[in-house]
């Protein structure tokens, strides 16, 4: 009995790692938005006006937002490349950030990350290697 028990507690235990590695690798549900990507209620064309505010709270606040927007932001893509020389180093991080958001879309600013990865260190050169993985579908 005590063998039996033993080998139905093994094989509970595999078929729920099992389960477990299925939800996490699993691709995301597509999603059924298809309204304008939006942060706080605003739609990417406010954001990118803001973020054309040089050294400005809303510029930080812009770059900020727009690194949570994600896929289908690929409208953001120039200024967001256009930041990566922004003086601000904060405002540089947030933009890579969104670029690696954005993913396979934003594929016109890995030239780009290149250049800015051989100025990068620190929290920025992660940001950067990061947001280039996630463009490269890696």
């Amino acid at each position: 009995m005590t063998t039996f028990l033993w080998a139905l507690g093994a094989m509970l235990s595999t078929a729920v790692v099992g389960l477990a590695t299925m939800i996490v690798l699993s691709p995301p549900a597509e999603s059924s938005f298809t309204g304008p990507i939006q942060h706080e209620g605003r739609p990417v064309r406010y954001w990118i006006a803001d973020l054309r505010l040089d050294g400005s709270e809303a510029q930080l606040e812009a770059a900020q937002a727009m690194s949570r927007m994600g896929p289908g932001n690929r409208d953001a893509v120039p200024i967001l490349i256009d930041s990566l020389e922004d003086q601000h180093r904060v405002v540089r991080i947030y933009s890579t950030r969104a670029l690696g958001q954005i993913g396979p879309d934003a594929h016109d600013a890995l030239p780009a990350l290149g250049d800015a990865l051989a100025k990068a260190r620190d929290r920025e050169l992660l940001e950067n290697i990061a947001a280039r993985r996630k463009i490269e579908g890696r």
